[in-house]
């Protein structure tokens, strides 16, 4: 049977577009679009066949393309479509327009090929009644003769499959953060995952692994709470609520301060603050501000470790962070060298050596703690020998935070002089001392002396003129010096020697050394002798010694040397030594 003048069609033909399944009478329209053009180039093919799609849902229409080219205008050809079912029946397109198994092999006979174009032709294409068209794959052959010679001079296979559309039964677990494993469970998926589009949240998810019925995908990144979907080739399924959970992206900073601010930028936050809880290795931060895509919070207290962000029961990835430690306290505060100091506070590392202790830091003298022991709460450590000052913990190089000294009992090491007279003022050296004069006590034998300066090392202060000797102590923030140093205090000024002891009448150039105690400035001599009382100029070296030369016009003899100084309106005199004039 022959069918002519195809070409000369130039109008559209129409037919009811219906839908069959499972015994229940259905049409697939099949629009048989045949473009006529003559195409440029040795290698274009003859004839090519294909579908608009790979996937077709039961009840749309299947679209034909059918294209024949390249050959010399007016070339005779036959041509030959047929149409294989999931089963492997074939049916050929008959002279009614339809597939069905009942026809024979059937040709479109002496089909002039001429470069002719039929704008928007279409001829639809039927299936016979008694088909069924049960889901699975369908192959669409298309072959060209010569007409003259009866040979196959061209051919073209495409195909198709047929499936209702994809449906999504449940979705396990149902909710989930990105990373998270998700296997949805349906019908219709196919095995041919380039087909098969999934989508959490409006976002794309990887196919790790399909099946008809289950496709198993990872959470993507950025994806938000919403539905998820299934598209086989462009068919939609149906959409499943998802949860999708919260996702940090990024940290504004990842060494964090106690009381300081933190942004957690990422996806799926509440915007109702109290809905976010962020945990600082544990330890729940405060939220002061809230959005879908970023938090603000408050660092708390907390220990150095994950940080992480849980929102409708489900918690986030973790980050690193780092919270710098806190000092608190120092249990006891005040102590010796060697006494055991318990250091309270937070984010210690619970490995002794990665907590460094300073004592006295930032002076000259800091000295570096043994710890003994560690907790990310505690610290216990040995007192160094070091000097009362601040103390300063490090831990893995963060600094802690906090004001924390340790003191230690002041200690005198010299007194200057050893000896004195009542009134005298003496220099203290030592340790631990207070550079705040009121903040030091000095006594000698129970008895208070005045503090006139004082720094960390040195203390200046004056003796009563009722002073006795005895032991010095020094008394700094209510803790007393171990050790003293015994003063020798005298109530007038006291010559224990002097030399020359005898010299000629007439020398005036030679001096006479006259050491002891009390040689201050305005500290004065006098010469009781044959030409009476005589007063020499001095010169006082230092506290214990004073010289002096013989006068002009003293008379050869014995004279008695004696020392006198007037303090707070007294006049003290000192014992008496003698010397000869020959």
């Amino acid at each position: 049977m022959k069918k002519k003048s195809v070409h000369q069609q130039d109008n559209i033909l129409h037919a009811n577009t219906g839908s069959f399944f499972n015994g229940i009478l259905k049409f697939i329209m099949l629009f048989f679009l045949l473009q006529l053009s003559v195409l440029q180039g040795a290698d274009a093919a003859i004839v090519s066949v294909s579908t608009a799609r790979q996937v077709y849902v039961d009840g749309e229409p299947v679209y034909i393309l059918y294209q024949l080219q390249g050959l010399e205008a007016g070339y005779p050809v036959n041509l030959s479509v047929n149409l294989q079912m999931p089963d492997g029946t074939i049916c050929f397109l008959g002279p009614d327009l339809r597939f069905s198994p009942l026809n024979p092999i059937w040709l479109v006979q002496g089909f002039p090929f001429a470069p002719v174009r039929i704008d928007d032709g279409a001829l639809p294409l039927m299936l016979d009644q008694s088909l069924v068209m049960a889901p699975g794959e369908y192959s669409i052959t298309a072959e060209v003769y010569d007409a003259a010679a009866s040979r196959l001079i061209a051919r073209d296979q495409s195909g198709f499959f047929l499936v209702n559309a994809p449906y999504v039964d449940h979705v396990e677990p149902s909710q989930g953060i990105t990373g998270d494993i998700v296997r949805i469970h349906g019908e219709m998926f196919g095995t041919n995952q380039d087909l098969v589009k999934v989508l959490i949240g409006g976002r794309e998810a990887t196919i790790m692994e399909i099946s008809p019925q289950t496709i198993v995908v990872w959470v993507p990144y950025g994806a938000t709470t919403g539905k998820v979907t299934v598209a086989v080739d462009g068919a939609l399924s149906n959409p499943v609520d998802f949860l999708v959970g919260p996702y940090i992206e990024e940290l504004s900073k990842s060494v964090l301060e106690p009381g300081g601010k933190l942004l957690v930028k990422g996806f799926n936050f509440d915007e109702d603050t109290n809905r976010n809880y962020v945990y600082f290795n544990g330890i729940r931060g405060t939220v002061t501000k809230a959005s879908s895509t970023q938090l603000e919070v408050l660092v708390p207290d907390g220990n150095t470790g994950p940080l992480s962000v849980k929102v409708n029961g489900m918690e986030s990835n973790a980050r690193p962070v780092t919270i710098t430690p806190v000092v608190e306290s120092l249990t006891p505060s005040t102590g010796n060298v060697d006494d055991t100091i318990t250091i309270s506070g937070w984010n210690f590392n619970p490995v002794a050596t990665n907590n460094y202790v300073v004592f006295n830091a930032g002076s000259d003298d800091e000295v570096a703690a043994t710890v003994l022991e560690a907790s990310s709460t505690q610290l216990v450590v040995r007192a160094p020998a070091a000097e009362t000052g601040v103390v300063e913990i490090y831990t893995d190089g963060q600094k802690a935070g906090g004001d924390v000294a340790f003191t230690y009992p002041p200690l005198v090491s010299q007194v200057t002089p050893g000896e004195v007279m009542a009134g005298d003022s003496i220099e203290i050296t030592g340790l631990n001392f207070e550079d705040v004069e009121q903040r030091n006590t000095v006594t000698v034998g129970g008895v208070t002396l005045t503090v006139t300066s004082a720094t960390a090392h040195e203390i200046t202060a004056r003796t009563p003129l009722n002073l006795s000797s005895g032991t010095v102590e020094v008394t700094v923030n209510g803790l007393k010096s171990s050790e003293a140093e015994f003063l020798s205090v005298y109530p007038a000024p006291v010559i224990s020697s002097v030399s020359p002891s005898s010299l000629e009448a007439g020398d005036t150039s030679s001096y006479i050394t006259v050491t002891g105690i009390g040689f201050v400035s305005g500290v004065k001599i006098t010469l009781d002798g044959p030409a009476g009382t005589l007063a020499p100029s001095v010169s006082v070296g230092d506290y214990n010694t004073v010289k002096f030369k013989i006068p002009r016009g003293a008379s050869p003899g014995t004279y008695t040397v004696t020392a006198i100084r007037h303090i707070a309106g007294r006049t003290l005199e000192s014992n008496s030594y003698s010397i000869t004039l020959r």
